[in-house]
C-alpha cells in the first residue's frame, strides 16, 4: 500500500492501530518527520522506503510485539532524534549500521526480545553460544545521544558495559533492573551525564570509585547487595555543585536548592552526619564564621521504611539562623525536592546536599 503524494504532511499517527501488520510505502510524504505506531500489536514490518525521509526525526514503534527487525534503510534516517523500541519483546536485531546514526539523542529500547547478533551495532543479544547475555558493541557513533534507555535487558558484567563511556553527550541512563555486579570506571567518563538510574540491580554490589562530575541524581533504590557508599555518593555530588554551581543556580542573596540527591539502600543516617534527631527538627551550633569560602553544603538525610505502593517524598528544608551576639536572625528556605518511590524492600536512605551561595 502506498500514500498517494502528501508532500505537506509531516506527521502520522496510527497508534493501536491492532490490525497493521505492514506500514505503508512512505515515498509520497516526503517531507515527513514524526511516525507513531505504538501498540499496533500486528505490525511485523516498516517499509524500506522509511529510509528515504530525509527529514525524519521520530519514530515510536512502542509495544509492537511482533515486530522483529528494521529495515536497512532505517540507517539513512540522518535526521532520527527519538527512536524508542520499548515493549517489543519479539524484537531481534538492530540493522547493520545502527551506530551511524549520528543525530540520534533519545534510544528507548527497554524490554526488547533480541535474539539474533548484528555483527556492527551495540548489542549482541543472547544466543545459544553466548549464554552470558547481551553484549554491548563499541557506542561511539552515537554521538549525539542524550537518553539511554537499557532497563530489563539482563546485562551483566560480561556485557561490555564499558563502551558505554563512549557517549559523550549522554545525560540520562536508565540501566534498571539488570544483573551485573559492578559499573565499570569509564561511567565517568560521562561528563554531561546528570541522572543514573539503576533502581533494582539486585547483583549491584559496588559503584566506580569516581562518578561523573556532572552528576546530580542517583537512584539505587532496592539494590540490595550494594555496600555503605553514602560518603562517597555525597562527596561526588557536592564535586558536581562545585563545577557546576554558575549552572545550576542562580546568583540570589542567601539562595539554595536541593538538586543533588541519592536515594539508597540503608537503615541509618551515616554517623559523619553530625547533628541527628527522630523529629522534624535538628539543632546546631556552627562555628563562627562557618559561612566562608570553605563552605560547600549542608548535608541532610532521612530514613523511609519499606514501602509496597507508589509513593511520592515532598521534601523542604527551612534553615532559621540566629546568631549569639544579637545580629538579626534570618531563614533559607529550599524548594521542593520530590522524590518518587515504588515498592522499596528494605529500608532507604534519602541523602542529599543543600548548597549555599552568598
Amino acid at each position: 500500500m502506498r500514500i498517494k503524494v502528501l508532500e505537506k504532511l509531516k506527521f502520522i499517527d496510527l497508534s493501536h492501530s491492532k490490525y497493521l501488520i505492514e506500514t505503508p510505502d512512505f515515498s509520497g510524504v516526503t517531507n515527513l518527520r514524526r511516525l507513531v505506531l505504538e501498540g499496533c500489536v500486528s505490525l511485523c514490518k516498516v517499509d524500506s522506503s522509511l529510509g528515504d525521509l530525509k527529514n525524519f526525526s521520530f519514530l515510536n514503534l512502542k509495544n509492537c510485539k511482533m515486530l522483529k527487525s528494521l529495515p536497512s534503510s532505517t540507517c539513512d534516517l540522518k535526521s532520527l532524534e527519538t527512536l524508542i523500541l520499548s515493549g517489543c519483546s519479539k524484537f531481534k536485531e538492530f540493522p547493520e549500521n545502527f551506530g551511524s546514526l549520528e543525530m540520534l539523542m533519545e534510544l528507548y529500547a527497554d524490554e526488547t526480545g533480541c535474539k539474533g547478533p548484528p555483527s556492527t551495532f551495540w548489542v549482541l543479544p543472547r544466543r545459544i553460544s553466548n549464554p552470558i547475555g547481551p553484549i554491548l558493541q563499541p557506542l561511539s557513533g552515537l554521538c549525539s545521544l542524550v537518553q539511554l534507555k537499557r532497563s530489563d535487558c539482563n546485562l551483566t558484567d560480561e556485557s561490555n558495559l564499558s563502551s558505554l563511556g563512549s557517549l559523550s553527550s549522554l545525560q540520562w541512563l536508565d540501566l534498571r533492573r539488570n544483573g551485573f555486579v559492578t559499573l565499570p570506571s569509564t561511567i565517568s567518563l560521562l561528563s554531561n551525564l546528570e541522572v543514573l538510574a539503576l533502581q533494582n540491580c539486585k547483583r549491584l554490589q559496588a559503584l566506580p570509585p569516581v562518578l561523573p562530575s556532572s552528576l546530580i541524581k542517583l537512584y539505587v533504590a532496592n539494590c540490595t547487595s550494594l555496600k555503605d557508599f553514602s560518603r562517597q555518593v555525597l562527596k561526588s555530588l557536592l564535586q558536581t555543585w562545585e563545577l557546576q554551581k554558575h549552572k545550576l543556580m542562580d546568583y540570589h542573596n542567601y539562595h539554595s536548592f536541593m538538586e543533588l540527591f541519592a536515594f539508597i539502600p540503608g537503615s541509618r543516617i551515616p554517623d559523619w552526619i553530625r547533628y541527628q534527631s527522630s523529629g522534624s527538627e535538628v539543632k546546631a551550633e556552627l562555628p563562627p564564621n562557618w559561612f566562608n569560602s570553605n563552605f560547600q553544603a549542608f548535608a541532610l538525610s532521612f530514613v523511609s521504611f519499606p514501602q509496597f505502593i507508589l509513593i511520592k517524598f515532598v521534601v523542604h528544608a527551612t534553615f532559621h539562623c540566629t546568631s549569639s551576639d544579637n545580629s538579626p536572625s534570618f531563614d533559607i528556605s529550599t524548594g521542593n525536592l520530590i522524590i518518587i518511590a515504588t515498592e522499596l524492600e528494605s529500608d532507604h536512605l534519602c541523602l542529599f546536599g543543600v548548597p549555599l551561595l552568598r
